[in-house]
């Protein structure tokens, strides 16, 4: 009797876990195949393509830029708030820079010291340059006098051979021939100390021809310097004209992070509070992000509309403007952006809802 109850109950146990078994394999099976008529599958999209598709969007500015201070200083005038519209380069805040004002006084204290230092240089090359043409003259005359020494002596010379020659024939006195001698050497020694006076003279020119070489150097360096110090005050002035805050495009201001007289720090200290963000709104970014199984359906120009959660009575036509072109790697997606045909004040950046995009029926060969 017991072994027959335990037969049966044997196979009452195994019925059951064939019966499950097959209960879950045949669910199994129908639940992938919804899956992938769902998510749109290879196999679902191939054989019945969807003429649309729906993804949850959001709407975002068209450009939009946080504005951080190039130079640390202190808020001195606001003149915009949020929800101000402003219109490209129109001045949102103005800093004051105290050590900037210090540093222009002493670049300018500078330029003025060293144009002044030029204008020396310039005076010292024309003097240098008179010394040279004074030192060429100079060589020009004692060259003129050698040459009327020269002269001279060659007239001593043949005064002194001629009486020479007749104080030998015992024609004229001895004492005579002495005197003529006498003129002679004293010829030659003017001409030496004409000769001396010549090399004196070139070795004078090349001397102010160096100092004039050394005066044009001079002025090269002061010129050099000028230029510097025209740089750092411009640099200044540059560093200055930060303290101007101004609007990067037209836009929309959309948060202020100043009061005056706040101190906000330069970005490059990486200071993270922005002082003022601006938003461009006159056209709108509806950002969504389509799945990789429905991403070789989006093509660019096709038609998209826009429903958003605040505004369920109404939708907004567009079309597909761009795409990332890749799949993001984390969320095996693809950035899709649409713009609209007329965006409206009612729609406002930040906003969510939903996008269709109406696909383009794919291209067969004929």
């Amino acid at each position: 009797m017991s072994q027959r109850f335990m037969s049966s109950t044997r196979a009452t146990v195994a019925k059951s876990i064939l019966h499950c078994v097959v209960t879950v394999g045949f669910l199994t099976s129908d639940r992938l195949a919804n899956a992938q008529t769902l998510q749109g599958g290879p196999a679902s999209l191939a054989s019945n393509p969807p003429s649309a598709i729906t993804q949850p969007a959001q709407v975002q500015p068209y450009e939009q830029a946080e504005i951080l201070a190039k130079a640390a200083g202190f808020v001195a005038r606001v003149y915009v708030d949020i929800g101000d519209r402003v219109e490209k380069d129109q001045l949102l805040a103005e800093l004051w820079i105290p050590e900037m004002e210090q540093e222009k006084l002493i670049a300018v204290a500078t330029v003025d010291e060293a144009a002044a230092a030029v204008q020396q240089m310039e005076a010292a090359v024309v003097a240098a340059d008179s010394l040279v043409e004074a030192a060429k003259a100079k060589l020009h005359e004692t060259q003129a006098r050698v040459a009327q020494y020269q002269a001279d002596v060659d007239f001593r010379r043949g005064e002194h051979d001629r009486i020479a020659r007749l104080v030998g024939r015992q024609a004229l006195n001895e004492a005579l021939l002495d005197e003529k001698r006498s003129q002679l050497r004293s010829a030659e020694s003017a001409l030496a100390a004409a000769g001396a006076a010549v090399t004196s003279a070139e070795a004078n020119v090349q001397v102010e021809a160096a100092r004039s070489k050394q005066a044009s150097a001079n002025l090269s360096h002061a010129q050099a310097r000028r230029k510097l110090a025209e740089a750092n005050l411009k640099r200044t002035e540059v560093l200055m004209s930060y303290s101007l805050v101004r609007a990067p495009f037209a836009g929309l201001v959309t948060h202020r992070g100043v009061d005056t007289g706040d101190f906000v720090a330069s970005a490059a200290s990486n200071a993270t509070e922005p002082m003022f963000t601006v938003c461009s709104v006159d056209r709108l970014r509806i950002i969504v992000d389509i799945p990789e199984s429905q991403a070789p359906l989006v093509r660019l120009g096709q038609r998209a509309t826009l429903v958003v959660d605040a505004l369920k009575d109404k939708s907004f036509r567009g079309a597909v403007k761009r795409t990332a072109g890749v799949l993001d790697s984390r969320t095996r997606t693809l950035r899709v952006e649409a713009e609209l045909d007329s965006p409206t004040e009612e729609l406002r950046p930040g906003m969510f809802g939903s996008l269709t995009i109406e696909l383009t029926p794919p291209e067969t060969g004929g």
